[in-house]
């Protein structure tokens, strides 16, 4: 039956990922058995692969430079496997480096309707760039979105809170006049957060 030819593709799958994972590491072909081990459900995986923590690991070694294939190989298999809470806590921690930069950072100005967030792990540095392309390779990506929207509507609203602060920056930022060009904190981070915070609106509407 079709039940059955699906179940044995599972279990074939579950063989030979982790024995791929471990050949292939390093190389372009990796992330090809990334892409193969999103087709398969993460309750299936954790007996025989730690392939979903290894993204999130992977996902804190990024950079600009990181090819943008690669990003989105390891953002799919998150979302597929419902990780998109792993891939928020480091967007935020993130961010909140360059929202230091103006004093409105998390530890500064709470939201008290945004939900304690569980921390995973504490990111070394900022890279307020990258946190909001790992964003952009999310939302980008119909069938991406649409899983988030499904499992993690409460999530995503909870980043549109933090995000509302973005305009406390615009707005002294076009009262001061002076261009910020700093790596925590520059004029074309503030372009790019101010269009994901709008973005978000229509996502959530």
């Amino acid at each position: 039956s079709h039940e059955e030819d699906h179940n044995n593709l599972m279990d074939m799958a579950c063989a030979g990922i982790p024995l791929f994972l471990k050949h292939y590491r390093g190389t372009s072909t990796y992330y090809a058995v990334v892409h193969l081990a999103s087709f398969v459900p993460p309750d299936r995986l954790k007996s025989v692969s730690t392939v979903c923590s290894a993204c999130v690991s992977h996902l804190k070694q990024v950079s600009e430079v990181t090819p943008p294939a690669e990003l989105e190989v390891v953002v799919h298999a998150l979302c597929s496997w419902g990780r998109f809470a792993d891939i928020q806590d480091l967007v935020i921690d993130w961010l909140d480096q360059a929202f230091r930069c103006e004093g409105l950072n998390q530890s500064q100005i709470p939201k008290e309707e945004m939900k304690q967030r569980r921390v995973r792990f504490v990111a070394k540095g900022g890279k307020p760039m990258v946190a909001l392309q790992l964003l952009d390779t999310v939302f980008s990506h119909p069938l991406n979105s649409t899983r988030v929207l499904n499992k993690s509507y409460n999530m995503i609203h909870d980043l549109y809170v933090y995000l509302e602060r973005i305009k406390v920056v615009v707005e002294r930022r076009l009262l001061g006049g002076l261009p910020l060009d700093s790596p925590m904190l520059s004029d074309k981070f503030l372009l790019k957060c101010m269009y994901r915070y709008a973005i978000l609106i229509l996502i959530l509407h």
